[in-house]
């Protein structure tokens, strides 16, 4: 033991007043040490306790907990604490200790309110109406919610760990793996796409991805929103051929009164013409006959013959 080192007894004194749970063991998985938290929670004495399998106190994790005993293995594991029907779960985390001969500390915060707040999220993710999956950052699904299961017939236990591009049209796939490149790298957030149900239809698909992460920041998976769009982009087309059809009438229109304006310039200049030759007429002692524009230009005078 080096000088400086707390002794047993010391570290002992010190869980007695901590806000954490806490237990130490001999590396044999015997229980030295127990503070009053644990002991509360856990409904026992500490001569009941002490010098016991640590087993008692994590009966559901045996084989961590030998792990860790066997090889001083630090690292983090939660255990369920049941008393009376209500049940406490508890994040433990393990060290090895190198006092007067070898020990084990786990030390342990409550996390049930935690846990149960993510499993209402879940929850309420699974039943959601909305169709949302869950793939890894390689493609693979990761969950499928009943949203998903309603649009593209598929259930979860078919497509959890399934290549997402399962449900992509093959024509579609490389047109999918950008958009999916683009939700990794945060550069887009929605995209149009095309999906296949499991009875081989297709439908117009608008896709919203979200980039999910750990505690630490790094990225883990996506969460991927999706809305069918069929029948919308069905409305689109449809307005879209009803434009194009105005648009033909509008420039079948255009040319018609082009024509008529045409028409009417022409009749104009020509009935500028025949007044100006009957004027000519008149005053040169010529009898000229003079149209009946109402009439088709027929003769108006049988006199006019003669």
């Amino acid at each position: 033991m080096k000088n400086n080192d707390p002794s047993l007894e010391q570290l002992s004194k010190f869980l007695l007043s901590s806000s954490e749970y806490s237990v130490i063991t001999s590396t044999n998985g015997k229980i030295t040490s127990v503070n009053d938290k644990l002991l509360h929670k856990l409904g026992f004495a500490k001569n009941d306790i002490v010098g016991k399998s640590v087993n008692l106190i994590f009966p559901e994790n045996k084989n961590i907990i030998n792990n860790i005993l066997e090889n001083r293995f630090s690292g983090n594991f939660i255990s369920g604490l049941n008393r009376s029907n209500n049940i406490t779960y508890i994040k433990w985390f393990s060290c090895g200790l190198d006092l007067d001969s070898n020990f084990i500390l786990f030390s342990g915060t409550d996390v049930t309110d935690i846990l149960s707040q993510s499993h209402f999220f879940e929850n309420v993710v699974r039943q959601s109406a909305e169709v949302i999956i869950v793939i890894s950052l390689s493609g693979n699904i990761i969950d499928w919610n009943i949203g998903a299961e309603n649009l593209l017939g598929y259930t979860k236990k078919e497509m959890v760990g399934q290549s997402f591009f399962k449900i992509t049209p093959d024509d579609h796939i490389e047109e999918a793996k950008k958009c999916l490149k683009l939700f990794r790298d945060e550069k887009c957030k929605d995209c149009q796409s095309k999906k296949l149900t499991k009875d081989g239809k297709i439908i117009d698909v608008s896709v919203s991805g979200n980039l999910v992460t750990d505690s630490l920041g790094s990225p883990v998976s996506l969460a991927l929103f999706i809305r069918d769009i069929t029948e919308i982009k069905k409305q689109e087309g449809e307005l879209k051929y009803h434009v194009a059809v105005l648009e033909d009438k509008n420039k079948a229109l255009g040319i018609l009164e082009r024509f008529i304006v045409s028409r009417e310039l022409k009749l104009i200049e020509l009935k500028k013409q025949i007044s100006d030759l009957s004027k000519q007429a008149t005053k040169n002692g010529d009898v000229l006959v003079s149209p009946n524009y109402d009439s088709n230009f027929s003769n108006t005078t049988e006199g006019a013959k003669n």
